[in-house]
């Protein structure tokens, strides 16, 4: 039968909440290792999990939020190096109601000092700022071989927002500027998914509603960026960004999870060591790999959080890698082994 093929959730898109489930910050330990390995030098693990964790408390949504969700948003902090503490500006963990689903889950966003951050560790940029000009400002630029730009903020009525800017000056003695219209601003806001879902139903603090200005200035930012020597740590932080702006997942299909692949083939190498020395033979790297990310896509989780779990039973793991090899070679299809949630997790064998 179908279901035989399709490993249930295993308890994985339960809300963090649950009395059955470890606690938030029982997780974020847990996973520990994982953030480590993806942090950069200038991050402590143990100070991400404790503004992670007050960041979570802080919002009751997100501790409605699914486990895997929340692990997935602070690894994606993790391998970008910044902070969710909503207070720098850094980055941000953002609840969105999945309605497929019927559950909340947790999504990983950059502020605009975070991407300002990353283009600072490329080496080539001096310094990056953006500004919102409004009607009482003095302002004025030109695009061409004689660029210019100017602006004086007013110090009395400021009036309604005009422009935004985002100007970078380059170690080179270069500079480069990007000032975008507040229709353009308002394009990108209106096919943000956050803000789409906030008018649906009427709730106000989705970003692009109480924090309008940071996220214009975001915006600003990420378009100078296309013109800039900056670092890959910047460019993915855009370019996830530009997914959610333009409303990719939807709120109706499950979260795109992005992964670090070097970390991924790390926590691999460890799982294949860890095979107890009963096992018939040493597991087949390629084999392993398709069926913990079979495993991950039926469970509608990432492979780090698979491989997590994994190296907490790493006999029971290869028990329900046995018996798919077992399928695979009777001819049974392709899918990992069906899955029954019990005492050792998500890898704990039923008959099937």
């Amino acid at each position: 039968m179908a279901a035989k093929n399709q490993p249930p959730a295993s308890g994985q898109n339960l809300p963090a909440t649950r009395q059955d489930q470890p606690t938030v910050l029982d997780l974020l330990k847990k996973n520990r290792q994982a953030l480590e390995m993806a942090l950069p030098k200038h991050v402590d693990a143990d100070k991400l999990i404790r503004v992670a964790y007050t960041a979570i408390r802080k919002n009751p949504l997100l501790m409605q939020c699914t486990q895997p969700s929340l692990v997935s948003a602070v690894i994606e902090c993790a391998q970008l190096g910044l902070l969710p503490d909503g207070v720098l500006g850094q980055a941000y963990l953002i609840p969105y109601k999945n309605n497929k689903k019927g559950c909340y889950e947790a999504q990983f966003q950059v502020g605009y000092k975070g991407l300002i951050d990353l283009a600072r560790r490329s080496g080539q940029v001096v310094s990056i700022q953006a500004h919102v000009v409004y009607e009482g400002d003095e302002f004025d630029f030109a695009y061409g071989l004689e660029d210019k730009l100017y602006h004086k903020p007013t110090l009395g009525d400021p009036g309604e927002p005009i422009a935004v800017y985002a100007a970078a000056k380059l170690t080179d003695g270069g500079h480069a500027f990007e000032v975008m219209g507040i229709e353009q601003v308002n394009r990108i806001r209106d096919n943000s998914q956050g803000y789409k879902m906030a008018i649906r139903y009427d709730k106000m603090d989705t970003p692009w509603i109480a924090h309008w200005d940071e996220m214009a200035r975001k915006t600003a930012v990420r378009r100078l960026a296309k013109y800039l020597p900056i670092s890959v740590e910047f460019q993915r932080a855009a370019a996830m960004d530009e997914r959610v702006d333009a409303g990719l997942p939807d709120f109706d299909e499950a979260p795109v999870d992005v992964e670090n692949e070097a970390e991924v083939a790390a926590l691999l190498e460890r799982l294949a060591s860890a095979c107890p020395a009963s096992y018939p033979e040493p597991p087949d790297p390629v084999t392993l790999a398709d069926y913990i990310g079979k495993t991950a896509e039926a469970n509608k989780t990432t492979r780090t959080a698979i491989l997590m779990d994994a190296l907490e039973d790493p006999e029971g793991v290869f028990v329900a890698y046995h018996a798919y090899l077992a399928k695979q070679a009777g001819g049974n299809g392709s899918a990992p082994p069906a899955q029954a949630q019990g005492d050792n997790g998500l890898f704990d064998q039923t008959a099937s």
